[in-house]
Order: structure tokens, then C-alpha cells, then sequence
């Protein structure tokens, strides 16, 4: 599962594919000074469920990516170096608890 916010449009990809599009309104842009904890699978709002399943990894990117990119991606993950990659964490590599993020900016993650 892939999203990308390009502008006002967020686009949902699936497998690779095109499965949600819609238009945004208001601020869904996170400031350059966000500070709250991000959360992968697991939801900080008590009315949604955690992900039930098993994710391979999490790449946070700040490019909005193609279609051809995120099909791309997900066959040959990206060098650590990749433009616009600013996390980069493989969930098999869990290590004390702690996911180390391949990217540039080393925000080692916490399990839990």
C-alpha cells in the first residue's frame, strides 16, 4: 500500500495499481516541525483498528511519486541514497526492539 500527496490529490495505490483518488481540502501537509510520534500499522485514535497482517517494510518519501515509481519500488527497493527517501525501515530487520532506518536521516523506529 502505497500513498502519495501530489498538491491537493492523494492517490491510494494497491499492488501497484490505482485504488483510491480524491481531492483534499484543509491541511493535510505535516509542518517541518512535527514532532508527534509516527505510527506504522498501529493507529493513535481509540475508534480504529490496528493492521492485522505483515508488512514487509515502511519508506517515507517527501516527492510525490509515479505510478511507474511505486511499481518500481516494490520490485527493487530503493538505494539509500534515493531522491526524496527520509525514512527507510525493513521490518525484518528488528533488532532489540528497534527498526534501523536505511535512509540518510537514521530515525531508528521502536517496536510496540
Amino acid at each position: 500500500v502505497v500513498v502519495v500527496q501530489e498538491g491537493t490529490v492523494m492517490r491510494i495505490f494497491v499492488d501497484g495499481g490505482v485504488d483510491a483518488s480524491g481531492t483534499l481540502t484543509g491541511q493535510a501537509v505535516l509542518p517541518e516541525t512535527f514532532t508527534k510520534p509516527l505510527y506504522f500499522g498501529k493507529s493513535n485514535h481509540t475508534f480504529y483498528e490496528d493492521f492485522r497482517g505483515k508488512m514487509a517494510d515502511a519508506r517515507l518519501w517527501n516527492i510525490a511519486l509515479s505510478q511507474n515509481e511505486v511499481i518500481e519500488f516494490m520490485q527493487c527497493p530503493p538505494q539509500s541514497s534515493a531522491e526524496g527517501l527520509v525514512g527507510f525501515w525493513k521490518m525484518s530487520e528488528e533488532l532489540d526492539n528497534t527498526f534501523v532506518d536505511h535512509s540518510p536521516n537514521r530515525n531508528n523506529g521502536q517496536l510496540g
